[in-house]
């Protein structure tokens, strides 16, 4: 099941330019930057973004999890999700039925032929054919724009909005009073906060985007991200995020998790 939104106004889409790297890692050409650590995708993301988070320990703590991404790129984020979150139902022996809810924002789509080409046609990566099968469900019409599906049988929602992220919140902050809004987006419990480098895509990382994301993250939310740039760890403070430092994964030495006591208040 699907569905889609268009947010104005509408504009030429501008699909992500690309090219296949060291270890078969993509690069942008517009970003000038990796998609993820040369060091084994994979393992990053479970690392940096799952257990940065406390998953998939939090899902038993709650019966609908909400997820929150800055940067579907290749969309391996989801597919770890996704792999992580068919295990915890398979063997949770929770009391209620216990659903998530993935939402993305992107603003430069990579197309399905491309996607294929990073998967190797679903044979990289266990599970990659699925993410390959829902993509041009998920492919944006017009732009910016937001997609919906949902796969009953995993319990899982997949939302991903098209465009500028700033431009996508402020949309939906501003709709918040209709019906419309709160469906699409629920309060965030986990944050996944994985542009493209600071330096290379400031957009993703400022001030005025982590006050917002901060509206609608729910009480005691948290995030995890690969950087730790100090106008990164300044900005989330600022807006409201209690930050520390881990171990980072592979030739980063550490990353940055934080939570946020006062949102949802």
């Amino acid at each position: 099941m699907n569905s889609s939104i268009v947010l104005p106004p509408s504009a030429i889409i501008p699909w992500a330019e690309l090219k296949i790297g060291e270890n078969q890692v993509p690069f942008s050409t517009i970003y000038e930057d990796i998609y993820y650590s040369q060091d084994g995708g994979i393992d990053e993301s479970m690392h940096v973004f799952l257990h940065g988070n406390n998953l998939p320990e939090r899902w038993k703590q709650n019966a609908d999890f909400v997820i929150g991404e800055s940067g579907l790129g290749s969309a391996l984020n989801l597919l770890v999700t996704w792999s992580s979150w068919k295990k915890f139902l398979n063997t949770c022996t929770c009391p209620v039925n216990h659903n998530l809810h993935y939402i993305s924002f992107e603003k430069h789509p990579i197309t399905l032929h491309t996607l294929q080409q990073i998967y190797d046609k679903g044979k990289r990566y266990e599970d990659s054919i699925k993410i390959l099968d829902i993509y041009p469900q998920l492919l944006p019409d017009e732009y910016p724009s937001y997609k919906k599906l949902i796969v009953p049988k995993e319990r899982l929602t997949i939302s991903i909005f098209w465009g500028e992220m700033l431009q996508s919140l402020q949309w939906i902050l501003s709709t918040g009073n209709n019906s419309v809004a709160p469906s699409i987006v629920p309060t965030i419990d986990a944050w996944f906060l994985d542009g493209h480098a600071p330096a290379r895509n400031p957009d993703l990382w400022s001030s005025e985007l982590f006050s917002l994301i901060k509206k609608i993250t729910s009480h005691n939310g948290t995030l995890a991200t690969y950087s730790v740039a100090g106008k990164v760890k300044n900005n989330l403070k600022e807006a409201g995020f209690d930050i520390s430092k881990k171990t980072g994964y592979g030739r980063k030495r550490e990353m940055l998790v934080g939570i946020c006591p006062k949102c949802g208040t």
